[in-house]
């Protein structure tokens, strides 16, 4: 199971992204990855997109895809992009197993995230076709117990396969 990554920031990210993101969602899309990027709100979508098409468009191509309720197309497009990027405050739109998907949560901090969720999530990214881990990222300004037990059931989870002689390096 995935261990989460956090990445804590002083920014006030309604207004803007941290560069290291950037620096993220970078790699993913050159490295042929895809990123669905969940947000608590609906509101917040079209915020973060923009953020991103400042500064990522030419690596995106038309990639970037805004899912609501109402429009099932964009899931489908983004399942058939080699690389692209999804964000959505649909958590039931996620579907485990996609292969070379990442996972960001940006806010991860609001209470619309429960550590169940976030541990759904770390138990769904699959290995990829390159043989690259998938990441979870939470995102936010302070770290919370949802966070923070999340990131514990999956350590405890792959220490006990480890003892197992589940998991092998």
């Amino acid at each position: 199971m995935i261990e989460p990554r956090t990445i804590l920031t002083r920014l006030d990210i309604n207004k803007c992204i941290p560069f290291v993101v950037y620096d993220y969602l970078k790699w993913s899309i050159t490295t042929g990855r895809k990123i669905m990027i969940f947000v608590p709100k609906e509101k917040n979508i079209k915020k973060i997109s923009s953020y991103i098409k400042e500064y990522l468009n030419n690596l995106l191509e038309n990639k970037l895809y805004l899912y609501d309720k109402s429009d099932e197309k964009s899931i489908s497009k983004f399942l058939n992009s080699g690389n692209a990027v999804l964000i959505t405050d649909s958590f039931e739109s996620f579907m485990p197993n996609m292969k070379n998907t990442d996972i960001m949560v940006y806010f991860a901090d609001n209470s619309k995230f429960t550590y169940k969720k976030f541990v759904y999530l770390c138990g769904s990214v699959v290995r990829g076709e390159k043989d690259l881990k998938g990441e979870v990222i939470f995102l936010a300004n302070r770290e919370t117990e949802d966070m923070e037990k999340a990131k514990n059931i999956t350590r405890n989870f792959n220490k006990e396969a480890w003892n197992m002689g589940l998991l092998s390096v």
